[in-house]
């Protein structure tokens, strides 16, 4: 399989572009057009890591600018304090930076939407008057002086070129491991988060680890951008890393394209290079600028790099032979795969499950079916973790899962698809697929930072069992289409190819044919049928009774969250609390004969 996932960036696109930059020194100007670019190169860096967070993990920060600060003050307070060498002070300035995002990482990212952006906006601000109130180290408002210069022993950098050279050196690197990580599982892993955090965490994806990492990676990416503005000016004061700082950098990645490898380089080059250009015209700077901004808001949502790729093609699709099937060589057996003993599920005072029991066995196929509203996507919710019990206890091969997150439950082999349907929007059909392959087998982020070959060989077998999935339930070939740009019923087929790809062995469909025609209901009835041939032990919920009576063993009916029946399907349509639930009293006395 040679064919390039539709959202890799291509490592030849970046060798260009750094050819472009290393030719630039030789045909400015002036030394001013040099120093301005090497400005540049800072606010690239800068908005590349805080695209990563925000574009790929949909994480919003406003307080970026407190980081670009913590790194150049930590740095220029060891090599005026203490004689440390930039080249020393710099990696310093770059752990401290790291380990005080990853303390504060842990608490602020359990937050969301604006919460999350006012956690951040308070750390920049805290950040801000640290560098103010440490006056006896960071010389206060006054700012810090005569901060030692790059200088490597007997190599100096006394002009802007050799500084613009060794700047995107820097910038270089940072996009170089950009690139490598927005390339790997762990890139579709963060634009999973950023699309739906509870459905990549049912595929198996540490959400709050990955949000960790990547929230240490932009603010280590932003000391080191302050690292080297400080050597390089020599002299910092801390309105330079202000709110309004964040806000620039913000709407560098956001104009750029948020989301899009190249939206934080085009945002970095317009709102460096547009302010002095615009100089020229005096009084009218402002209103210039601010009218710029607002037209590439207005015209242009997808941000500079939309413009890119609107004259690309939409790749074809392609077929793949051979590949076999996921699936577990399962037979029914007497031993319960999962045990559901006592579930209660309290929000305040709604009682959605109540006492609820009941277990299925290997290659089983049971389906809970119910009312509206009784309780059934709750107890689904229970069993894979999103929701902590009230009461009793949910157990997997023996194994407790309750108190387990929903991404250690996928990993132990339990996957779900959901009511209502949460693709991931901003990936391809395949790379959906895929992430629930990254999630049972866990990548190492260094791995994917440096592009190792362990990390592609990881990546072509879970292309390959990606496309087997697709195959398994019919779509392979819209497996490189955009998943967002599918009907609906497709869409579905697509979250069970996504739960198949993480080699369950217990597979729990919420809903799966609702809101399907009577030819897709038909397809999907062939699909189940084809799981229970592959030895998959399926937990279904439908509304669908034609469904769910011709593919089922068992059958558990809820009603207001309590267990009213619990029998083969025969057994269940018989049951006279079944008929009441469903039809009401009158229907229950027709049946009795009154």
């Amino acid at each position: 399989m040679s064919r390039a996932l539709p959202s890799r960036v291509s490592l030849v696109g970046l060798a260009g572009f750094l050819v472009v930059v290393a030719l630039v020194p030789g045909v400015a100007p002036n030394a001013y057009v040099v120093q301005v670019l090497a400005f540049t190169g800072l606010n690239v860096m800068l908005a590349v890591g805080l695209n990563l967070l925000m574009g790929y993990a949909g994480q919003v920060s406003l307080g970026h600018a407190g980081f670009y600060g913590l790194g150049a003050y930590v740095s220029s307070v060891l090599g005026v304090r203490f004689g440390l060498s930039p080249w020393l002070g710099m990696p310093a300035a770059a752990c401290v930076t790291a380990l005080l995002a990853y303390a504060i990482g842990a608490p602020t990212l359990k937050l969301k939407s604006y919460y999350l952006a006012m956690a951040t906006l308070g750390i920049g601000i805290v950040l801000h008057l640290g560098f103010v109130q440490l006056y006896w180290w960071t010389g206060g408002s006054s700012g810090l002086a005569n901060i030692p210069p790059l200088d490597i022993g007997p190599l100096h950098f006394g002009s802007d070129r050799a500084h613009y050279y060794a700047i995107w050196l820097f910038a270089a690197a940072a996009l170089w491991l950009a690139l490598n990580l927005v390339n790997s599982s762990v890139g579709r892993a963060l634009r999973a988060v950023g699309d739906s955090e509870v459905a990549a965490s049912a595929m198996g994806v540490d959400a709050p680890w990955a949000k960790r990492r990547i929230f240490v990676l932009s603010a280590v990416y932003a000391s080191v951008a302050g690292s080297l503005y400080a050597h390089y000016i020599t002299v910092i004061s801390p309105e330079i890393f202000s709110f309004l700082a964040s806000v620039v950098l913000v709407l560098m990645v956001a104009i750029g394209g948020i989301g899009q490898y190249w939206g934080p380089v085009l945002g970095a080059l317009l709102l460096t290079l547009l302010p002095e250009y615009l100089r020229k015209y005096g009084d009218y700077e402002v209103p210039l600028y601010g009218l710029a901004l607002i037209v590439v808001m207005l015209f242009l949502p997808r941000g500079l790099a939309g413009l890119l790729q609107r004259g690309a093609r939409r790749a074809p699709s392609v077929r793949v032979d051979a590949v076999p099937p996921p699936g577990v060589a399962a037979t029914v057996g007497a031993a319960p795969l999962l045990e559901v003993s006592g579930v209660s599920k309290h929000f305040g005072g709604v009682r959605a499950v109540q006492a609820c029991s009941f277990d299925i066995r290997a290659g089983e196929i049971r389906a809970v079916i119910g009312p509206n509203g009784a309780g059934k996507t709750t107890l689904f919710n229970v069993i894979t973790g999103v929701y902590p019990p009230t009461q009793g206890e949910v157990r997997f091969q023996g194994q407790r899962l309750t108190g387990l997150p929903p991404h250690e439950v996928a990993r132990l082999g339990v996957y779900r698809t959901f009511q209502n349907v949460q693709l991931f929007g901003s990936l391809s059909v395949v790379e959906n697929v895929m992430v629930a392959g990254a999630g049972r087998h866990p990548d190492r982020f260094v791995d994917a930072l440096l592009a190792r070959r362990a990390q592609a060989e990881a990546d072509r077998d879970r292309l390959a069992r990606a496309l087997g999935c697709l195959a398994l339930v019919g779509i392979e070939p819209l497996a490189f289409a955009p998943a967002a740009s599918l009907p609906f019923g497709q869409q579905k087929l697509v979250e069970v190819a996504r739960a198949l790809a993480g080699e369950p062995a217990l597979l729990l469909l919420d809903e799966p044919a609702a809101g399907l025609n009577s030819t897709e209901k038909v397809e999907m009835m062939r699909l189940i049928g084809r799981l229970r041939a592959l030895g998959l032990a399926v937990l279904l919920i439908e509304h669908d009774m034609r469904l769910v009576m011709g593919v089922s063993d068992r059958v558990v009916v809820l009603n207001y969250g309590k267990k009213i029946a619990d029998g083969s399907p025969a057994e269940v349509q018989a049951d006279r609390a079944v008929v009441r639930s469903y039809l009401g009293e009158e229907a229950d006395s027709v049946a009795r004969g009154h």
